[in-house]
């Protein structure tokens, strides 16, 4: 054993010795785990932005004295070469944008990832971001928050549950520091990194982000991303506009999704050296800078430029802005960059709000640009992400506003509805799909697909006649063990069920007597769905209903039995599991 394991062992076992001495259960004792989760994200975020502002400053001070523009390129490229070998060497899940690496942890990994790679994140996006590369720093600093919450989490050697709720500490930790939002942290981790809002993960998470923005406010002072000083006019009118906004920003941002892709998976098919490639890519994005070099690094210049409405830029050149700020973005990213997409999210959101209003101001009265200009930005980034909740909290807490949340829901809402419509994947989950998880709702379809629904439909029910009293009922569902009983007329057709836990439940409330019928005490559903369909469409159905069964029926339309939710998520848990299993060994 190396004199560092020794040394490691023995800082373990104190600490060990310290927590139990105060006697703390498990659910104080990840809530002072999640303090510590976001004091340390606190602190990588503010070494983080330093570095990006210090070398962004150099970058442009280097820039300034080359003897020609058209050796601008060479910035990026040197730092996109250098970003990649960060990387390849130490840590190649650091590629990209951060959220998908997080999410695959949570869902396959129990929250395990090497600790290296927030060093490793760090570095590479410093370097990217720093020389004018065209991406965002959120990514980055959730997937440095996540794997110091699971760095801490392993060396403590807590549970694999209370590593994954450490993870999602350290994802609202990095949100809420960086963005300076910690509501919006603590609902970006459980809206896209966690997929649920159970109670037992909530107050860990809260405790994480709020403490991360504590510390960073006292650490750098009071920052907003974005101060907008505007008036909303709340003309009933508007509401069209915004929701034009939406609209385009739906589009958009699917193409963006599928462009990013796609380019992503050209790069993964070159055969070249990794330094060759991000070489080629920072020269393109230099070259897209040489001729608007507000749309290299996080370009948030631009967007207090469009929000304050003092340059007028034409129709053709807000165009011309969207497409180069898309391009830049991904190639940065696919090229073998570091970098979020949200931040270059905002911008297109920007220029798409900026486009928009540019196009009805001489045909309506309407507010002023800044407020078509937020709306946008949320709203691109609702329709990448497909989780408008977290980006509506998000751009409020960065702008210090929340006079525009009803223009902010409808433009969030239906850009997450177009995007929703033109596909199932979103930015984080797209790249997921490679791997063979396929996300919907926080859960993976493609295991939902290896089920059929009679496969696991219920066919050996209890059944009494509609004349049959309730206690009679009640007694042969607690004889059987059965949830459900059901009901048929003279004719043996089934016209309804009694549900075991309800029933208990009106008994209780005195809703129910034992000395009715069965058919005055049972329920009558008309959701239903085929014996031979996949358990995706019943999943579907029960996430739009608050039914614990669906009716199955035959291609006769006759009933043949009962699919049970519960049913459904067990098996699907263990499915998940083993699938969990064959990904990591493969992995």
């Amino acid at each position: 054993m190396s004199h560092d394991d020794a040394s490691s062992r023995r800082l373990k076992a104190k600490l060990l010795i310290s927590f139990r001495k105060l006697k703390l259960s498990h659910n104080n004792f990840l809530a002072l785990m999640a303090i510590v989760v976001g004091y340390l994200t606190a602190l990588g975020a503010w070494v983080f932005i330093q570095g990006i502002h210090t070398l962004e400053n150099f970058s442009f001070s280097l820039i300034d004295k080359l003897p020609s523009p058209w050796l601008f390129p060479l910035v990026p490229a040197f730092g996109m070469v250098l970003c990649s070998q960060i990387i390849y060497w130490f840590a190649r899940e650091a590629k990209g944008h951060g959220v998908p690496e997080v999410i695959y942890s949570i869902l396959v990994q129990n929250g395990i990832m090497r600790t290296r790679v927030a060093f490793a994140k760090l570095c590479a996006t410093i370097l990217c971001l720093g020389t004018l590369g065209s991406a965002g720093r959120e990514g980055p600093i959730v997937l440095i928050g996540s794997a110091i919450g699971s760095g801490l989490g392993q060396f403590l050697e807590l549970p694999r549950n209370a590593i994954k709720v450490l993870v999602g500490c350290g994802a609202a930790a990095g949100i809420a520091a960086t963005f300076n939002a910690p509501i919006g942290g603590v609902v970006f981790a459980l809206e896209v990194i966690m997929h649920t809002f159970a109670p037992r993960i909530f107050t860990p998470i809260i405790i994480s982000s709020v403490v991360s923005a504590v510390t960073f406010h006292s650490i750098a002072g009071s920052h907003y991303s974005f101060h907008f000083s505007f008036h909303y006019k709340e003309l009933p009118i508007e509401i069209l506009g915004f929701v034009f906004i939406g609209m385009l920003c739906g589009v958009m941002a699917t193409f963006f999704t599928y462009s990013w892709h796609s380019m992503d998976k050209f790069f993964e098919k070159l055969t070249w050296p990794s330094y060759i490639k991000a070489l080629i890519g920072g020269l393109l994005v230099g070259l897209v800078v040489v001729f608007y070099r507000e749309l290299g690094g996080n370009a948030y210049g631009l967007i207090k430029t469009l929000a304050a409405g003092t340059d007028d830029y034409f129709i053709g050149t807000l165009i011309l802005l969207l497409a180069l700020k898309l391009l830049a973005t991904i190639i940065t990213i696919s090229c073998g960059g570091s970098g979020g997409i949200f931040a270059p999210s905002l911008v297109m959101g920007a220029i798409v709000g900026a486009l928009v209003h540019s196009i009805i101001a001489p045909f309506f009265p309407v507010s002023e640009v800044g407020v078509y200009v937020i709306v946008g930005m949320a709203a691109f980034v609702s329709g990448s992400t497909h989780g408008p909740v977290a980006v509506i909290l998000v751009l409020c807490e960065m702008s210090n506003n929340y006079e525009l949340m009803l223009p902010l829901m409808a433009g969030c809402i239906v850009a997450t509805i177009i995007a929703r419509r033109l596909s199932d994947v979103n930015i984080y989950t797209i790249k997921l799909k490679d791997r063979g998880i396929y996300l919907k709702d926080g859960h993976d379809l493609d295991i939902l697909k290896t089920y059929h629904v009679f496969d696991l439909m219920e066919v050996k029910l209890p059944v009494v006649e509609t004349s049959t009293p309730l206690q009679e009922a009640f007694s042969k569902l607690q004889e059987t063990h059965h949830s459900y009983c059901l009901v048929k007329d003279e004719d043996d057709v089934v016209v309804g069920l009694i549900s075991y836990n309800e029933t208990i439940s009106k008994i209780i409330s005195k809703k129910l007597t034992l000395d009715i019928t069965s058919v005055e005490a049972m329920h009558i559903s008309d959701d239903f769905v085929y014996e031979t369909d996949h358990m995706t469409i019943p999943y579907d159905k029960f996430l739009r209903t608050e039914s614990e069964y669906l009716k199955v029926l035959n291609k006769d339309m006759i009933f043949v039995g009962l699919i049970l939710k519960k049913d459904l998520m067990r098996s699907y848990r263990k499915a998940l599991h083993g699938k969990s299993i064959s990904l990591t060994q493969g992995h």
